[in-house]
């Protein structure tokens, strides 16, 4: 195992199957052992130096429920957005085309 700071994660890439797989939810005391917050800084890393804009911790081959959008997304935030347990809901009929940028 490398020993640093923050490291560089590997980005698996279709059709790896856990990226088609429902994650597993992560609770609280999950969130907050040193290894998952590790993982997050390693996460934001790796998606910056990909030249990504988010990243999803399946795409680095782990079965948890959480991602990370980088705040160039949204040029009023300032700093990036961390998700947990993520939810995708359908709030319109209306729908917009634009080019996606998955690492994966």
């Amino acid at each position: 195992m490398v020993n640093c700071a923050i490291c560089m994660l590997n980005i698996i890439t279709v059709p790896n199957p856990i990226l088609r797989s429902r994650s597993k939810e992560i609770d609280r005391d999950f969130l907050l052992m040193p290894d998952t917050q590790k993982l997050i800084s390693d996460m934001i890393a790796t998606m910056y130096a990909d030249d990504g804009i988010g990243l999803a911790a399946p795409q680095v081959n782990r079965d948890i429920r959480a991602c990370i959008i980088g705040k160039a997304a949204h040029p009023e935030e300032k700093c990036d957005l961390v998700l947990i347990n993520p939810m995708w809901e359908k709030t319109s009929r209306k729908k917009i085309t634009d080019t996606e940028g998955c690492l994966s």
